[in-house]
């Protein structure tokens, strides 16, 4: 049973994939709510001072993003410049 259930699975990775490659939309081919993170995550609290809140504050009006999403861009950016890459 497990073994028919895989190799069922396989095969509709395949004819995605083949879709794919033909270049005919797969979306329709997906089950919502099917997908999975890529990033695994874990919630963190950090202190920042005021001044840096209010510069993450003028990046988010800036940018039309929240400000959980700028603060995560303005670290990565910074881990890359100290040459950490990011796995995604």
């Amino acid at each position: 049973m497990v073994s028919s259930l895989k190799n069922k699975k396989k095969k509709n990775i395949q004819e995605i994939e083949n879709a794919f490659d033909r270049g005919e939309s797969v979306l329709n081919m997906m089950k919502a709510g099917t997908e999975k993170a890529v990033t695994k995550t874990q919630k963190v609290n950090v202190n920042f001072p005021i001044w840096m809140i209010e510069a993450f504050d003028r990046e988010v009006d800036r940018l039309a993003i929240d400000r959980q999403a700028v603060i995560k861009m303005l670290i990565n950016d910074g881990l890359k410049q100290h040459g950490y890459e990011t796995v995604v």
